[in-house]
Parts: structure tokens; C-alpha cells; sequence
């Protein structure tokens, strides 16, 4: 199996943007340079197994998806309601907690799906 390491670069771009990081944000996150950043992400350079460790944890992504753009819809889900959640208080995390309780059982008794 072959790594394209320049569809690697594009993933690593849509998930930065979709997080909201640019890419100074994503280096000083993960601790390398803006620099190595933009070159992964070009495919100018393959990034290194730390590197990208690194930057699927902190995009909230698998490394399978890093480089296979391959993933599973529940984690999927999991993961994107804990990118929103990520910022919030304790008392805002509660709240939307409870709100997602109450909007499942509405959509199990409306059959909603």
C-alpha cells in the first residue's frame, strides 16, 4: 500500500480549515513550524509518523483518515460534537447535554431518522 503523500497534505489542509486553526494555530499546537506545516500540506514534504501523531490528535481525526480517508460515522460524530464541545464551560457542556438527550427522544418518537 502506497502512501499519497500530497492527498495526505490536502486532508491535513480541510481538516485544519475545519477546526478553524490556521496554520500558524495548527504549528504552534502540535509544536513544529508554520513552515513544515505549509510543506506537508502542499505535499512538498512527508511528514514524519510524530508529525502526524500530532496533528490527527490534535484535529480530532485517526491517522486512517490522515492518510487513508478512511473513517467510521459514529466516531466520526463523536468527534465532531467534541470539536463544539471543546471550548465550552462545564455548565455549557451540561446544557447541551441535555439538550441532545431531549432532541433524541424527540426524534425517536417522531420517527425522525
Amino acid at each position: 500500500m502506497t502512501i499519497d503523500f500530497y492527498t495526505v497534505g490536502e486532508r491535513v489542509r480541510e481538516n485544519r480549515k475545519a477546526n478553524g486553526y490556521t496554520q500558524i494555530q495548527l504549528a504552534e499546537a502540535v509544536d513544529l513550524s508554520t513552515e513544515y506545516i505549509c510543506e506537508i500540506e502542499t505535499g512538498r514534504k512527508k511528514a514524519s509518523l510524530t508529525a502526524l501523531v500530532r496533528i490527527s490528535k490534535v484535529l480530532g481525526i485517526t491517522i486512517d483518515e490522515l492518510l487513508f480517508g478512511e473513517y467510521n460515522t459514529e466516531d466520526s460524530s463523536i468527534r465532531a460534537m467534541s470539536v463544539v464541545m471543546k471550548d465550552c464551560t462545564e455548565y455549557e457542556r451540561k446544557v447541551l447535554c441535555d439538550n441532545m438527550k431531549s432532541l433524541k427522544l424527540i426524534l425517536r418518537d417522531n420517527s425522525i431518522q
